[in-house]
């Protein structure tokens, strides 16, 4: 029989962090677009930015 691998804790991913961005992985351009207290883009309205150009 095979083991039970599902119950295994996941081990958290270490990525590195990128000098553009802060904690959130937020772009401080946007950040700065939105305003302290804006709303940030979604991944797809990111997408949808991308696919016009």
């Amino acid at each position: 029989m095979e083991k039970n691998k599902r119950n295994k804790p996941r081990q958290e991913e270490k990525r590195p962090m990128n000098p553009v961005t802060n904690d959130l992985g937020v772009d401080q351009d946007e950040q700065a677009m939105n305003g302290d207290y804006g709303m940030l883009e979604t991944e797809e309205e990111d997408r949808l930015h991308d696919h016009k150009k």
